[in-house]
């Protein structure tokens, strides 16, 4: 036997619950990310950017790094690391503590093989030079490294990828990355093809340093010994001009400036040496060396047959008197043993006191 099947209820058309309603697809809008998705993928987009500029910044140093972390701590301004991350971010300046240092050591070997007849002094001077900021940003300038550093959103607006400062330390923290990588001989080899043209161009003659040349005048003149004083800062924070002032008591002063205060001094020291090469009263000899000390002019005899008179200014003043030195009174003549007086010592004797005598009555 079949199972009995169930009785179907016929439907009502008069129902509204059982009105079928036409299936239409509406397009999903799209959602924006989530604010962490939205940080992971500037995260990652950064980290890709990166991977790709190490590859073309290891091709204008000729370096490979064994470990590609130093290249991008030698690369990360401070102020990409205030910005929120997934992990901690260093930034550059340590290995700009020891690139600077590393600097210092690689410039003064390759000065001391350039040139070995140079002395003492020239060698401190061309190295001043060399390692100053100005000479760094325009490394730095000349190989386009301010496109690959890391910075801040903020940074970034302010224009600090053409910043002097930020540039030249970029300079020496690639010199310590490298240094921490491959130790101080890849240093030395990175470092001396990144200087190669300014030190092919060094010239004694070029060479001008007004604060020595004005110390050595002032000395010259018997005059005091120069002193400069900051005045002010005027310009944006970025790029800034400093204004120093040269003196030498009491008469002369002259105001310089420059992008630094070191370059405000010597711009203030040439404008205080070119005022004191035009002043009579301090021009030296057309040698423009120190004189030997000369004897005084002897004055000429007068012809035998007249008389000399004596100046006016001698006629004036009153005859010079001297007077006598004053004579000591003798010394006394020193005594014989037999005058010297004897004095001898006499004791005292005590003598007894008299009692007065008790009258009995």
């Amino acid at each position: 036997m079949q199972p009995p099947q169930p009785t179907r209820l016929p439907l009502d058309p008069s129902d509204s619950s059982l009105e079928r309603t036409p299936h239409t697809s509406s397009p999903t809008s799209p959602q924006p990310p989530s604010p962490k998705k939205q940080k992971r993928s500037r995260t990652q987009s950064a980290h890709a950017t990166a991977t790709t500029n190490s590859a073309e910044i290891e091709d204008i140093l000729q370096y490979r790094f064994r470990d590609p972390r130093w290249l991008q701590q030698a690369l990360t301004h401070r102020s990409f690391c205030h910005e929120d991350h997934q992990k901690p971010v260093p930034s550059y300046e340590r290995l700009e503590f020891l690139g600077d240092a590393v600097l210092q050591l690689a410039i003064s070997s390759a000065l001391w093989e350039h040139d070995p007849s140079m002395p003492e002094g020239g060698l401190t001077a061309f190295r001043a030079s060399l390692v100053k900021r100005e000479t760094l940003a325009a490394i730095a300038r000349k190989h386009e490294l301010g496109r690959f550093l890391r910075l801040g959103r903020g940074e970034q607006r302010r224009g600090g990828a053409l910043r002097e400062s930020i540039l030249a330390d970029s300079v020496e923290s690639l010199l310590g990355a490298i240094y921490v990588d491959g130790g101080f001989t890849e240093a030395l080899r990175v470092c001396n093809r990144l200087f190669a043209e300014s030190l092919a161009e060094l010239d004694s003659s070029k060479l001008t340093l007004y604060k020595n040349q004005l110390q050595e005048w002032a000395a010259y003149q018997q005059l005091p010994a120069p002193q400069y004083c900051f005045l002010r800062m005027e310009g944006p924070e970025h790029t800034p001009t400093f204004f120093m002032e040269a003196v030498i008591e009491p008469d002369y002063r002259a105001t310089g400036q420059g992008s630094t205060k070191k370059d405000a001094s010597q711009h203030a020291a040439q404008l205080l040496l070119a005022q004191l090469q035009q002043d009579p009263a301090t021009t030296p000899s057309p040698t423009n060396t120190v004189p030997a000390p000369t004897s005084l002019p002897k004055e000429s005899s007068p012809p035998p047959h007249t008389k000399s008179k004596p100046s006016p200014s001698l006629q004036s003043r009153p005859p010079k008197t001297t007077t006598p030195p004053r004579s000591r009174p003798p010394s006394p003549k020193p005594r014989t043993p037999a005058q010297k007086t004897s004095f001898q010592h006499t004791p005292k004797t005590s003598v007894p006191k008299q009692r007065p005598s008790r009258k009995h009555k």
